[in-house]
């Protein structure tokens, strides 16, 4: 009884050190990710348009005949 006692509180300890560590990974993941965004979006500048600008429009066949 006792040794049974023991290994559940072995596998309670693994569970939650499991449970911490995908945590920390996680959390290192999405500060990467944005870290990686932040320096692919660096020079990335939005195009603002006024209404008097001229515009390339090119529309691919499968498009119009899925319209």
């Amino acid at each position: 009884m006792v040794d049974a006692l023991s290994r559940s509180l072995d596998i309670n300890k693994k569970v939650e050190m499991m449970k911490k560590l995908h945590k920390n990974v996680r959390q290192q993941i999405e500060k990467k990710n944005e870290q990686y965004a932040f320096k692919a979006n660096k020079s990335h500048r939005d195009a603002i348009f006024e209404p008097s600008d001229l515009i390339l429009v090119y529309i691919k066949k499968r498009m119009i005949y899925s319209l």
